[in-house]
């Protein structure tokens, strides 16, 4: 009788330690996704202010409006979407997630990029010095409610490629490395 009684407390004591296992592991879940919670939200107001949440689960976009005092537009462009995704980073990742931004492929036509590219030429005066210049690439990327083109230019037989960043929704030049004193291919460029 002794040893039933002893093999009694001895069950119930595993039965009770799992059920405190249990219930903890519960509570520390809520709080780890709460945290969570906290963190996407961070994320989300770092991206931009009056985020519109769409969707749940894994399927989340945020769209980013104009502030309410916004009226310096002169494109008429959707406003910029991130899509939740899963992070996978070489380098590591802050979170579980980051907010990729969904650009559309029909975000500017031909003539668009064409109009955004000869602004930068004509306001840097490159094409004027450099007429065999050509682009390497045009990039579009957003930040926040805006988008912007990143333009690297070639020059050839020169060793500096210039760029300019665009906002697309002002068309205005936001930054440019072309405005320097001397002329770095000088040496090099054969007109």
């Amino acid at each position: 009788m002794k040893r039933l009684n002893i093999f009694i407390i001895v069950i119930m004591s595993g039965i009770s330690a799992s059920l405190i296992g249990i219930v903890f592991m519960q509570n520390m879940s809520e709080s780890k996704s709460s945290s969570s919670l906290d963190y996407d939200m961070q994320q989300i107001n770092s991206i931009c202010q009056n985020p519109q949440i769409n969707g749940d689960g894994e399927n989340v976009t945020v769209t980013c409006p104009h502030p309410t005092n916004y009226t310096n537009e002169q494109n008429a462009l959707p406003l910029p979407t991130y899509k939740r995704t899963i992070c996978s980073s070489t380098y590591g990742c802050s979170g579980h997630y980051i907010y990729m931004p969904q650009i559309p492929s029909d975000l500017l036509t031909e003539s668009q990029k064409q109009q955004v590219i000869d602004q930068v030429l004509n306001f840097t005066d490159l094409k004027q010095k450099y007429p065999t210049i050509r682009v390497g690439a045009f990039q579009i990327k957003s930040h926040a409610d805006q988008w912007f083109a990143e333009i690297n230019f070639l020059i050839p037989n020169c060793n500096w490629y210039p760029s300019s960043t665009v906002n697309l929704n002002t068309m205005q030049i936001v930054s440019s490395d072309q405005m320097q004193t001397q002329d770095p291919c000088k040496n090099t460029y054969k007109k």
